[in-house]
């Protein structure tokens, strides 16, 4: 049997009718096995990319002490496509230690890459597959460079 990977960008995560049209396309092809998504975009014009949300929930924190306002839109995203897809994920759980994190002093990196985590968290839900989260199979060196070595 092959195996294929698919790649969908933040359009194709953005609302429940786009993630909808994802689902039915990796379940055309049984071939489809390893699925990577990225954070959802905008939903329409003058919407704001959760990518984007993060960083601002991170400069919020850093500004302010607290991430509360820009990391409440991002909450509220994810909830909305959990309960569009009628999901039993636990989204909260991992949302508040999201926030927390950010709220504790991680990185900018930290907070950006976190879309594109609750999102193949939640794909992973909606298709039935294994959640695999990339920070176990992608290793940086303590400069903060790819570790090949380690990855291969």
């Amino acid at each position: 049997m092959n195996i294929k990977v698919a790649k969908f960008g933040g359009t194709s995560m953005a609302n429940k009718e786009a993630i909808q049209k994802v689902k039915d396309i990796v379940q055309s092809d049984s071939e489809r096995r390893f699925i990577v998504v990225s954070a959802p975009g905008k939903r329409f014009k003058g919407d704001e990319k959760i990518t984007d949300l993060l960083l601002a929930s991170y400069e919020e924190k850093n500004n302010s002490g607290d991430c509360h306002i820009y990391f409440g839109k991002v909450r509220d995203r994810f909830k909305e496509i959990v309960n569009d897809f009628n999901l039993k994920i636990d989204i909260d759980k991992y949302l508040d230690e999201i926030e927390e994190n950010i709220n504790n002093s991680t990185s900018s990196d930290y907070a950006a890459s976190r879309g594109e985590y609750l999102s193949a968290l939640v794909m992973s839900e909606i298709l039935g597959f294994e959640f695999v989260d990339s920070a176990d199979i992608i290793k940086f060196n303590k400069k903060g460079n790819f570790d090949a070595s380690y990855t291969n």
